[in-house]
């Protein structure tokens, strides 16, 4: 159990609490993940942890702080205007979608170009659909 422990009561129910670097905590998840081991942690989304198996919890008590955003950002070469706002208002890789590239990078050894031409193959029609609607 990391963070969120203390805000659920979870250490008087007889878990415990560990403080763990990235690495090491994200070596933990995995290995109880594949024990079947119980383990409750913070989970940032999106990101490739979200693509294991799991039970989501909410956090109602507001514990882990707000929620963030996404935003969909351009980068400085793409020449400002209409096409260019009308192309950026139609991107939508949702939750989903960036969680399964980042799981492509922490689990399947892809670099970030080559998860998003992953991406990109396994969503075509999606991706054409930005700029051909």
């Amino acid at each position: 159990v990391v963070m969120s422990a203390d805000g659920y009561g979870l250490e008087a129910a007889g878990w415990s609490k560990d403080a763990l670097g990235y690495a090491d905590w994200s070596e933990a998840l995995l290995r109880g993940s594949n024990s079947g081991k119980a383990s409750v942690f913070p989970c940032f989304g999106p990101s490739a942890f979200q693509t294991l198996p799991q039970h989501r919890l909410l956090d109602d008590k507001g514990v882990e702080g707000p929620s963030n955003t996404i935003y969909t950002l351009a980068h400085a070469g793409f020449s400002a205007g209409p096409l260019r706002d009308a192309v950026l208002a139609r991107v939508s890789l949702g939750a989903d979608g960036i969680s399964r590239m980042d799981a492509d990078v922490v689990f399947g050894g892809l670099n970030a170009t080559q998860a998003a031409r992953k991406w990109i193959e396994e969503n075509r029609e999606v991706y054409d659909s930005w700029f051909h609607p």
